[in-house]
């Protein structure tokens, strides 16, 4: 599925209203056109908008097809596999386990979860993601950037993160999954929105002062964030003697 006419782009999109104070365009991983506007903005301007946007959505919406149309080569299907800061772990159901997730030395799974693991996975990555990004935002706030006013984690089709115009920032969990340096960029770009609410060049001058290697990250994202956004892989069971050594682990390029 591609865009065809200018017709059709225009004619399907979906408006999501808040107190933000710009319009902003994203596409999902389906495809689908979001456009991001204040409540006071009325239709025939967010209409223009997305007509003056049209190239930019078709060019997105090929960029999408061809990702999704590539072969995997390093990605959380292989063994049953997930990644940890930019490391790939074994995913292993763990008959013994008495918890329903852990982590220790690889991924563990209760056997009961093991046919539907996202719910499990989700909620413990939630959880070490509220608690390392509020760590490195407290990092970067120690060294004069402005504090946000409030952190939460959720699970975007396509942002890494969103900063809002009252001071919340929201970071998606998986970000969790990218290398340390990966991370960190994230938070900081987040944290520069507080002061520029764009991607002016004053606001990549900021970025690069905290992260003067931010190029690099962004193109890391670029070419293997698709495939953190996979689904959830199905857990391996284990099985006679095998130990830790029972799956080869990845690192991922970290930049």
């Amino acid at each position: 599925m591609t865009l065809s006419t200018l017709d059709e782009t225009v004619s399907n999109y979906r408006i999501i209203r808040s107190a933000r104070r710009t319009l902003s365009l994203e596409v999902s991983a389906d495809l689908e056109v979001l456009v991001r506007s204040p409540r006071w903005i009325a239709e025939r301007e967010i209409r223009a908008f997305v007509e003056d946007k049209a190239g930019w959505i078709e060019k997105t919406r090929s960029r999408i097809l061809k990702r999704q149309e590539r072969p995997l080569e390093l990605t959380q299907t292989q063994a049953g596999g997930l990644f940890f800061q930019g490391q790939l772990y074994p995913f292993w159901i763990d008959p013994s386990l008495t918890e329903r997730f852990s982590f220790q030395e690889g991924f563990r799974i209760h056997p009961f979860w093991a046919g539907e693991p996202e719910k499990p996975v989700e909620s413990w990555f939630r959880r070490e993601a509220a608690r390392i990004l509020a760590d490195r935002m407290n990092f970067f706030v120690s060294g004069g950037v402005s504090a946000c006013k409030k952190i939460r984690i959720g699970r975007a089709q396509t942002r890494w993160g969103s900063c809002s115009p009252r001071g919340g920032i929201i970071f998606n969990w998986r970000l969790l999954m990218c290398p340390p340096a990966v991370i960190d960029y994230g938070v900081i770009h987040e944290l520069c929105h507080l002061q520029e609410m764009n991607h002016s060049r004053n606001f990549w001058k900021n970025v690069k002062v905290l992260c003067p290697n931010y190029k690099s990250a962004c193109k890391w994202l670029r070419e293997h964030g698709d495939l953190l956004l996979r689904p959830i892989p199905k857990p391996i069971l284990i099985s006679g003697n095998h130990g830790l050594n029972a799956l080869p682990l990845s690192v991922n390029p970290v930049p």
